[in-house]
């Protein structure tokens, strides 16, 4: 996935990688997925799909029942306890109720906008790319 997010930057001999979208933001955006979807739902599955102008995070689920939107970074709630103590024995998940403001730290540390998200069916973290043009034109 982070293949499709990176940008090659040409210096004199050597080519420099960067990703357009910080790492811990979309490591975030997974964990998260795999920690908060609903299992009971058979049939859908966790989805990070990219497209030129965004990437969006999809588990299914929405905000487990008592969590609202405005409580994200605030409030936690385990949906599933025993894989969030299993994802938090690997460097992957710091603790808890930080996913958010984990993403939310990364994306202004990269100058970028914040997140958005959604939550019907589905819980969504909506992460917008920003457009971009290579700094050296192909002659014709």
């Amino acid at each position: 996935m982070f293949s499709l997010l990176r940008r090659s930057h040409r210096r004199t001999y050597d080519t420099l990688q960067t990703l357009e979208i910080p790492e811990e933001a979309l490591t975030e955006v997974v964990v998260n997925a795999v920690v908060h979807r609903d299992y009971n739902i058979k049939g859908a599955n966790i989805k990070v799909e990219v497209f030129s102008d965004r990437v969006e995070g999809s588990s299914p689920g929405g905000l487990p029942s008592g969590m609202f939107l405005e409580d994200l970074g605030k409030k936690s709630l385990a949906r599933n306890a025993i894989v969030a103590d299993v994802l938090s024995r690997t460097p992957y998940m710091e603790k808890l109720g930080t996913g958010s403001n984990r993403i939310a730290d990364a994306l202004k540390e990269a100058n970028l906008d914040m997140a958005e998200y959604e939550s019907s069916g589905f819980f969504t973290v909506i992460i917008q790319r920003t457009p971009y043009v290579t700094p050296y034109v192909t002659p014709m």
